[in-house]
Order: structure tokens, then sequence, then C-alpha cells
């Protein structure tokens, strides 16, 4: 894995954390996207304890639910890499009820997909 950028989708916790530590301790260069800065900087933390050598492990903060945060997502991403090797979207939300955001999609609906455009 090492010379390839990842960049990984909703890795501030569970499985999408659990493959970024275990992408970083293969060697990888990881691009991480939260929501929280707060809790992407605890992500970010460990997923260093875990690196292999020549490791490395930035940091993206975007509401992935509005699609103005992931248009600045892109440009953030698109001004510090010139290619990405692998995409890992992995982030997602389940609400127990319905909720609609921007446009008038459904919440969960505008995670899972809208950053796919």
């Amino acid at each position: 894995m090492n010379d390839k950028q990842i960049l990984i989708t909703g890795a501030t916790n569970g499985i999408g954390l659990a493959a970024a530590e275990a992408l970083a301790a293969l060697g990888a260069n990881l691009a991480i996207v939260g929501r929280s800065k707060t809790r992407t900087r605890i992500a970010s933390a460990r997923i260093r304890t875990a690196a292999g050598r020549g490791a490395t492990v930035a940091t993206f903060i975007a509401d992935l639910s509005s699609q103005a945060s992931v248009r600045r997502l892109a440009a953030e991403v698109l001004a510090r890499y010139s290619k990405l090797d692998v995409l890992v979207n992995n982030a997602g939300a389940m609400y127990g009820t319905r909720r609609r955001q921007q446009r008038h999609y459904p919440e969960q609906r505008q995670r899972q997909h809208h950053h796919h455009r």
C-alpha cells in the first residue's frame, strides 16, 4: 500500500475507522473525512498510532448532507492531491424518523448519495 493515496469518508468510528487503521498499518497515505473536528482529530491520532512506516494521515472536515460542504471538500481535495488511488465512500447515517435537508431530499439519501456526484 506504500505510495497509495486513499480517501475515506466516515472514518471517525466504526468500519471507516477500522479500515483506516488497517490501511495505515500497511503504509497507505490516508485522507480521512469527518463531520466533527474533535472526532476527526481523535480518529487521526488513533490512525497515526496504527500507521506503518511511511504512512501519512490528512484530515478534512465536511458535512456530506450539505451539497455546499461536499463541493468545498471536493475543491480542498483537488487542491491538495493530483490523484486518488482509492476512494472509500463509507459515510452514512440512519434516522428513526424521516428528515429532510436542502432541496427537500431525505437526509439519509443525501448523505449516502450526493457525495457520489
